[in-house]
């Protein structure tokens, strides 16, 4: 069993590592029929310290909240988990859990199944259903409803900066805290001591998260519009990164790429064709 336990990360990283390829090729299909027309001029990269910071302690909160309600002796499943996920070489748990994971795993929830929720639901419905599926995908209660917190703010973060490295940092940090905290064997005996360090975490995740919602601005200008559109001039009006060129922008004259619905982006006539 333990033997059993010891292999269980290095498939992980294995199995990660060969999906990537299959994910990438989704990701690039799935936004190949429309175009993000974003302003990031305003976007600073050491803003995304903060995305780290939250993960951080969004993770250490909810790991000390589990334990001082010991929540984990009344549903099964989570203990089971932690030993699979933190048994044998460091080293591989963090490449596993630190790299390879969030890796697929923000490929899959924020980079595909979040971003087509947005096509048919507004921001805030594609982030609960998003964080949802997220949390269920964890397999039992506990880790559902740390998936769950996790997941919104994972979306949170990258729809405010509006790339996929955001929430890859955050679930990252998150993840290699919980690698670190397992390794050094931290135990806090007294459950006073742990509420406050709670408190302080959640202190700082709220924080965190206020700085972000203040002051990282990447607007959206048009969310999505076909790729096949008649409209040619607005395609050449979008960059290559996909992001709106206000520096070839500056005359108010100038119109923006218009803006369709789902069945603009899905037509059912090609639909109706392909059934």
């Amino acid at each position: 069993v333990t033997q059993s336990l010891e292999m269980s990360v290095p498939v992980t990283v294995i199995s990660g590592l060969l999906s990537l390829p299959f994910l990438w090729r989704m990701i690039r299909k799935d936004m190949k029929g429309r175009f993000y027309v974003l302003d990031k001029s305003t976007l600073k990269p050491f803003q995304l310290v903060f995305c780290a910071v939250a993960g951080i302690t969004g993770c250490v909160a909810g790991s000390i909240l589990v334990t001082i309600s010991q929540i984990g002796t009344v549903f099964t499943g989570y203990d089971s988990a932690s030993e699979m996920l933190f048994t044998g070489n460091t080293m591989w748990q963090l490449l596993a859990l630190g790299l390879v994971a969030p890796f697929v795993e923000e490929t899959i929830f924020r980079g595909l199944i979040y971003n087509r929720l947005k096509d048919y639901s507004s921001v805030t419905t594609a982030m609960l259903t998003s964080a949802v599926i997220f949390g269920l995908y964890h397999g039992n209660l506990i880790q559902a409803v740390y998936g769950f917190s996790m997941g919104l703010l994972m979306a949170f973060v990258y729809e405010k900066f509006h790339t996929i490295i955001a929430p890859l940092i955050c679930h990252g940090a998150a993840n290699i805290i919980s690698v670190v905290l397992q390794f050094l064997n931290v135990k806090i005996s007294s459950i006073y001591v742990a509420g406050v360090i709670a408190l302080l975490c959640l202190a700082v995740l709220y924080l965190s998260l206020r700085y972000i919602n203040r002051n990282v601005h990447t607007s959206l200008k048009a969310r999505v519009f076909k790729a096949h559109t008649d409209s040619a001039s607005a395609e050449d009006d979008v960059r290559n990164d996909g992001c709106w060129d206000k520096r070839t922008h500056m005359d108010s004259s100038t119109p923006e790429p218009p803006k369709f619905n789902v069945d603009d982006y899905y037509p059912k006539n090609d639909r109706d064709d392909q059934e």
